[in-house]
């Protein structure tokens, strides 16, 4: 029934009101029994009761009740768990092995079970790949800083400079002992071997090279050994003994016991040195990469204090630059003490190494001598990995066939090419006790690191051609010729200043264990290579019966229906800019602080580092076609460095590369930029012409 609100309302109040009474009357009945229960004890999160729980049940022993016994080997016969042995290969990188597939297992005597045959399916074992690794690193980069206080410098451009660089170049590149393609063409995996092949017997043009090129080329067994600057020597000359001074690591204050910082125990993969000039990372032998920390150019300033209240000294840094290519490989891939060539066989190892530097620096107009360092080092060494371990003079007693159909390619080619300009134009007034102005030091670092582990066998027979080749080519190319006004105050030695002090430094290292020899094919190798390649899936019983294999309890063997092809290509390039222009205000410096300036203007470091090491084994290669055995050393330097006598705005260099490499466009462009005169206008005491020693 429905009711009006004033009734519900009510009805509400009388329902509340009831609830209330009955509270009150149970409160009284509650309170007789409550003082009854004992009083409950506060809880205390601190208290923790531990509880044991104990099982006193113990596991039985448990039989599956199965009456099972391996089987013990008898009489020499070959059981499940038998493989034969790898060949024996003392290589750092492991060598992997193949296990028989086509061997009968016997059982011991007594056992009463029959033999067991193989598989009637035809399991095909694991046979070798092939590996194609194409690197290309590229770092380029412009620092052209261009700093202006007032002073009213009239600096050449850059584009004027870079034109220079460009036409060393242009000559660096007449200095190499080969080029090579840029590519492949098709799948003629060979062609760049074939390419330098032909270079070296044409012979290399020396008709047009500039006056003060130093060459120095050698051929076959001449190359072994370790060649620096085209001289024989015992070691090789290590590129941290020989940095700049300004780039070697600080010594350790005496005062203070610290610990020099130096990597003399250190390796790269394949046995260089870890990078660690300054602020560049470096990758040693464990992959763990150090960064070194940033030089502390205020220790080059004299009278320098550790506490910054007795900061003194003045710096301007306008080189000091860091280019580092550096590649290593470690291979222990496809090997066999014989291995038989139905075609070709070609062996090559080639190194072009070039060198080549534009220094002129002039400090009021005067020349100034300086002194630079480039070391050209190839190193081709070849052991034996020494007699493989036999037993007896028994033919093996098995023999297992693995076929791969087409080439079987190792392929590296790593191209590093770094390409800076450090064109720094300054306009300096020091007027203060300590001033650092940094324009250069630059660090540029490619790398790469390759490991490639393939397979061993007792023979390989290849149906097609065998080439094994490895060729580097190194160029570096630095146009450091600095040009610095003082307002006809001139620089003090005692300051110390760098404008030369560069390093230029490539390095190859070929290294191989295992001794290649080429014979001629024997008869019963001859007829089994043929089968082979017309289809035949086992080897001939003449060929497993012969000496070469005496002792061996099993035989592996590899038939290429191809080409085997091992090549490594290495192309590192280091090319810099440093040619910097600095305007200098000392007089205020001198009068008020009688301090003197430190100017580094040189002080760079292009390395190029290539490092092989290839693991294999003494190897008697019998070929049924030609054999190419031949190995090069291609060295080269050109170091324009000589004092250019006032007045004369070319040197010979400048004469010949112009009439000889660079266009008619380019001449134009230069003829317009001839003068460079970066001089301070209150006094024109000097005229600052940066390349007159290279354009006229």
């Amino acid at each position: 029934m429905m009711t009006d609100a004033a009734t519900q309302a009510i009805t509400r109040f009388i329902g509340l009101f009831e609830m209330l009474v009955e509270e009150a009357r149970q409160r009284p009945d509650f309170a007789k029994f409550q003082w009854k229960q004992p009083d409950k004890a506060e809880d205390d999160p601190g208290q923790f009761t531990q509880v044991n729980i104990k099982a006193l049940l113990v596991p039985e022993g448990f039989d599956p009740e199965l009456d099972y016994q391996p089987i013990p080997p008898g009489n020499g016969q070959l059981t499940p768990e038998a493989v034969y042995p790898l060949i024996d290969i003392p290589a750092p990188l492991p060598v992997v092995g193949l296990p028989a597939m086509d061997i009968a297992v016997q059982a011991p005597p007594g056992s009463g079970a029959a033999p067991v045959s193989p598989p009637d399916a035809d399991l095909d074992p694991p046979s070798p790949g092939s590996v194609a690794v194409v690197t290309i690193q590229l770092i380029s980069m412009d620092d052209n800083d261009l700093l202006l206080d007032g002073l009213g410098a009239d600096f050449d451009s850059i584009s004027t400079l870079t034109a220079v660089l460009d036409i060393a170049v242009q000559i660096a590149a007449e200095l190499e002992g080969f080029d090579l393609p840029l590519t492949i063409s098709g799948t003629d995996w060979t062609q760049p071997v074939h390419h330098v092949i032909k270079a070296m017997a044409d012979g290399p043009d020396l008709s047009e090279l500039p006056d003060g090129t130093v060459i120095f080329r050698v051929e076959g067994q001449a190359t072994v050994g370790v060649t620096v600057n085209g001289q024989s020597a015992q070691e090789i000359v290590d590129w941290k003994d020989v940095l700049p001074e300004y780039l070697r690591p600080d010594e350790p204050d005496a005062d203070k016991g610290g610990k020099k910082n130096s990597d003399e125990d250190d390796e790269i993969a394949a046995g260089d040195g870890e990078t660690i000039i300054k602020t560049t990372s470096g990758i040693n032998d464990t992959g763990t990469v150090n960064r070194p920390d940033d030089h502390d150019i205020s220790k080059d300033i004299p009278g320098h204090d550790n506490g910054a209240a007795g900061l003194t000294g003045n710096a301007v840094l306008a080189g000091a630059n860091t280019l580092i290519n550096e590649v290593a490989v470690g291979s222990a891939w496809i090997d066999a003490p014989v291995i038989v060539v139905s075609g070709d066989l070609t062996k090559l190892d080639a190194i072009s190494q070039v060198n080549l530097l534009v220094e002129h620096d002039r400090i009021d107009g005067k020349a100034v001598a300086g002194t630079s360092a480039g070391y050209n080092v190839a190193e081709i060494v070849e052991k034996s990995s020494g007699p493989l371990a036999t037993k007896g003079d028994d033919a093996p007693e098995s023999v297992s066939l693995y076929r791969l159909e087409g080439n079987l390619i190792q392929y590296n080619w790593v191209k590093q090419i770094t390409y800076i300009t450090d064109f720094d134009r300054a306009e300096v007034t020091l007027t203060a006790s300590y001033t650092s102005i940094g324009l250069g030091e630059n660090t540029a670092n490619n790398t790469t690191v390759l490991n490639e582990i393939g397979y061993a066998f007792d023979v390989i027979f290849v149906a097609g051609d065998m080439t094994d080749a490895t060729i580097v080519k190194q160029t570096n190319v630095l146009l450091d010729s600095d040009e610095v006004t003082t307002g006809g105050i001139g620089l003090i030695d005692d300051a110390g200043k760098s404008l030369a002090d560069n390093l230029l430094y490539n390095k190859a290292s070929l290294q191989k264990t295992g001794i290649d020899t080429a014979t001629r094919m024997k008869d019963n190798f001859a007829k089994a290579a043929k089968d082979l390649a017309d289809g035949m899936n086992e080897v001939a019983g003449d060929v497993v019966d012969d000496m070469m294999f005496a002792g061996q309890s099993a035989l592996r063997a590899l038939q290429i229906d191809g080409d085997l092809i091992k090549v490594n290509i290495f192309e590192q390039t280091n090319i810099i800019g440093d040619s910097d222009q600095i305007a200098l205000e000392l007089a205020k410096l001198r009068d008020e602080f009688e301090a003197e300036v430190k100017l580094v203007a040189g002080s760079n470091a292009l390395i190029n580092i290539a490092n092989v090491n290839d693991i294999g084994v003494d190897s008697t290669i019998m070929t049924a076609g030609k054999v190419y055995d031949d190995a090069l050393i291609h060295q080269a330097e050109l170091f324009d460095t000589g004092a250019v006598p006032d007045g004369v705005k070319m040197t010979g260099l400048t004469n010949e590369a112009i009439a000889a490499f660079i266009s008619a466009e380019m001449t134009a462009a230069a003829e317009d930029h001839a003068q460079i005169t970066p001089t301070i206008n209150h006094d024109n005491a000097a005229n600052l012409d940066v390349m007159q020693s290279m354009l006229g």
